[in-house]
């Protein structure tokens, strides 16, 4: 589960319980995999496929850009062959462990589904081209066309091209977004990401907050504090 570093259980001396408007949590790259992971089973169970076991790692693309790869075997292709994928695959996505022969992966719909919402727009393909966008996020000229070819699904080759796998770049903050929403309560947030730690290539911790969007408030009715609190700030 993610971590609340602040629980709905907490209670102090006073009664007074952690400000839900912007809530602390720290989610890991394992936790990630596991809750797409889970999302995949339940299309496994659904349509009768042999089991699909994915793989994700936090991918450093700049130093202020860490994106997460998904890797997946080729059985979720369309007339895609069953093959699990090795374990020692790369953590890495840039570090040149991927071929030439690049090539892009037709995705059975029901698998695609699971990863649709978290895939980067065209709008964002277009940013990763920008110098104001590569340069806040400290993200290098040559790693933009890599940035646009792992937008979307694509087949490729490691170990010498014996081992070929399912690769597909997906968005941190759309992920992250998904996982703390919270069951039945229809407020609008954004989740605010305050720092991470890497804990090794591949995978890292982030720190952030489920912030709820101001416009959420309800209008602001006028009552008796507002003329107490007027007077209070009268200056004699």
């Amino acid at each position: 589960m993610v971590s609340n570093t602040m629980s709905n259980n907490v209670n102090t001396k006073a009664g007074i319980r952690p400000d839900e408007n912007e809530l602390p949590f720290s989610i890991s790259t394992h936790q990630v995999e596991e809750y797409l992971q889970k999302k995949v089973n339940a299309v496994v169970n659904r349509i009768g496929e042999e089991d699909v076991q994915i793989q994700v790692y936090s991918t450093e693309a700049g130093k202020a850009f860490i994106p997460f790869m998904v890797i997946l075997p080729t059985s979720v292709m369309k007339n895609g062959k069953n093959k699990s994928q090795d374990k020692s695959i790369p953590r890495i996505f840039l570090g040149g462990g991927e071929t030439q022969e690049d090539t892009s992966a037709n995705m059975k719909e029901e698998f695609y589904k699971v990863f649709s919402p978290y895939i980067y727009s065209k709008t964002d393909e277009a940013a990763f081209f920008s110098e104001d966008w590569r340069r806040a996020r400290k993200v290098n000229r040559d790693t933009s066309p890599i940035l646009k070819r792992y937008r979307t699904p694509r087949v490729s080759k490691f170990n010498n091209g014996k081992e070929t796998v399912v690769m597909l770049m997906i968005d941190p903050m759309r992920v992250f977004h998904d996982m703390l929403t919270i069951p039945d309560d229809n407020r609008q947030f954004k989740p605010e990401v305050t720092g991470w730690r890497k804990v090794q290539d591949g995978e890292f911790i982030y720190q952030m907050r489920r912030v709820l969007n101001k416009n959420n408030k309800k209008k602001y009715k006028y009552t008796a504090m507002d003329e107490l609190n007027r007077k209070m700030r009268i200056r004699k």
